[in-house]
């Protein structure tokens, strides 16, 4: 596929701005490493194996990822499949609607299930098995999300061929589930990774984890390299995941220029599995219906709303900052990094770096920052370095829809490459760059991991006030400022959907 890039100079000084942003932290913390081991601290090498007390939280990490993954996944796949045949009607709104939720953070669902659990005493509210249920109403939409990808990726003549010669189960089972199968094993992947490296959902259920072990061993002795030493089992791990699912991301990532308006064939399903399908859209709809009926319950009325978020203005306002200067900063390093994952040269190592980015946990991330001459400009950067791999997957998704003619055609009736550039690639991209750019300011006013460790002296996120809130219970201040949050990540969610999906009309009906 033709690059939409400026000059090769400025190509390659974006993509080492991406590498320094994204990679900067781990190199800082592998840098003091070395310069520890150099001056004889070889007894710290004993925090990276895990034993004892480690090794068992080590085993109910991996426990709960585990059973998260693959819950989610096997959810999420029907749901995916019931709602794969509808792309009209409430079946198309039910898709985009789980998409949106994608965007909330794990604490929210948190607060949702806190309450309700607190009053209907079904069950205690914490404990082993409530963390493994609100990870999975947190994943869930994610699951859903890149199983529907995947499936959209199958060829409609393939399973009308496989259609006339067996019947629509033998068709699923031989042609639709193999041909998606990339993407489902890269979704089951990445959702074992990011459980894995979660602690905010098992800390707020008074269960512990080893992810949480690395932030609290960073706070309690000040020490990054302590904190990289005790992270390494996850590092590798996350490393062993990604050289199998790498592969599988990628082939999904770039077969999805399917030209639109090919609606896949209506199957016909055994009743067993029809019945299967209505069972996980129910799980679904709880997951959809639970949060957002919780909040506004405990929230109270919306002068109580209004007063939380004036209670919080300042954070607010920190939060919009740090997140909108990360969203803006991150397009043209991300833009650069989408045009080499389409390389089949160099593509193949940029892949297995920008996955591996995508899972590194957010406490090393802010441990390795902090040994980092960048100021002020912490919050910012670890954004960036969590969220610039995402922001250059959603640009690459809009260079597969991009039709190369245009880009052919560019080169030949404009004086200059830069020209050409700018006044035709560039704004061929535009919707994939709002896209990207609302997405990592969604993340960024979400994040926690990293936040929590980099924020300066003396300010403080929405983000972070919410989960320090969320450990002394459920209430209607904390409820209320979730609120407020989800409509901002909702409404910005939306936005992005429509401005990526209208395929660049909104910008042009703006700009004039």
């Amino acid at each position: 596929m033709p690059r939409l890039s400026p000059p090769s100079l400025i190509h390659k000084t974006l993509l080492l701005i991406f590498a320094a942003i994204v990679f900067g932290p781990l190199a800082a913390l592998f840098t003091g490493l070395f310069k520890a081991l150099a001056a004889g601290n070889f007894s710290l090498l004993s925090l990276a194996l895990p034993t004892g007390r480690r090794l068992v939280l080590l085993a109910n990490s991996l426990s709960l990822a585990f059973l998260v993954a693959v819950s989610a996944m096997l959810i999420g796949v029907l749901v995916a499949l019931y709602l794969w045949r509808f792309k009209s009607g409430v079946g198309r709104y039910l898709r985009w609607l789980i998409i949106l939720l994608v965007s909330l953070p794990p604490y929210i669902h948190a607060l949702s299930w806190m309450s309700v659990l607190g009053r209907l005493k079904i069950m205690p509210a914490e404990g082993f098995w409530v963390s493994w249920w609100v990870e999975l109403m947190a994943y869930l939409p994610l699951a859903v999300g890149l199983s529907l990808f995947g499936l959209d990726a199958v060829e409609p003549v393939l399973i009308e061929a496989g259609r006339l010669a067996r019947p629509d189960i033998e068709t699923l089972k031989k042609i639709i589930l193999p041909l998606a199968f990339p993407a489902i094993s890269a979704c089951a992947g990445l959702l074992f990774l990011l459980s894995l490296m979660d602690f905010s959902i098992p800390s707020l259920f008074s269960i512990n984890v080893y992810a949480l072990e690395i932030f609290a061993e960073y706070s309690a002795t000040n020490d990054p390299i302590r904190a990289l030493l005790l992270g390494a089992p996850l590092l590798a791990l996350a490393v062993i995941v990604i050289m199998f699912v790498q592969r599988s991301i990628r082939s999904a990532a770039l077969t999805i220029s399917r030209p639109a308006g090919r609606e896949p064939a209506f199957l016909i399903f055994p009743e067993w599995l029809n019945w299967l399908q209505k069972s996980a859209l129910m799980i679904i709809i709880i997951q959809i219906l639970v949060p957002l009926i919780s909040l506004i319950a405990s929230a109270g009325s919306l002068k109580s709303v209004a007063q939380s978020a004036l209670q919080a203005k300042n954070e607010i306002t920190f939060s919009f900052w740090l997140s909108i200067t990360a969203g803006l900063l991150c397009l043209a390093p991300a833009c650069a990094m989408a045009e080499e994952l389409t390389d089949r040269g160099t593509g193949n190592y940029w892949w297995f770096l920008v996955v591996l980015a995508l899972v590194i946990p957010g406490s090393l991330v802010g441990a390795g920052l902090i040994l980092l001459p960048v100021g002020v400009w912490l919050p910012v950067i670890a954004y960036l370095s969590r969220f610039l791999p995402l922001a250059a997957l959603v640009i690459l998704a809009k260079l597969r829809r991009t039709d190369p003619l245009l880009v052919e055609a560019s080169r030949v009736h404009q004086p200059d490459n830069f020209s050409g550039w700018w006044r035709v690639r560039l704004p061929l991209l535009g919707p994939g760059l709002w896209a990207a750019g609302c997405l990592v300011f969604i993340f960024s006013l979400g994040e926690l991991a990293a936040t929590i460790m980099v924020t300066p002296p003396g300010y403080n996120t929405l983000a972070v006030r919410i989960y320090n809130y969320l450990h002394y219970g459920a209430s209607a201040q904390v409820a209320g400022l979730c609120l407020v949050m989800a409509a901002i990540f909702l409404g910005t969610g939306a936005l992005m959907l429509l401005i990526f999906s209208s395929g660049g009309r909104l910008i042009k009906l703006g700009a004039r």
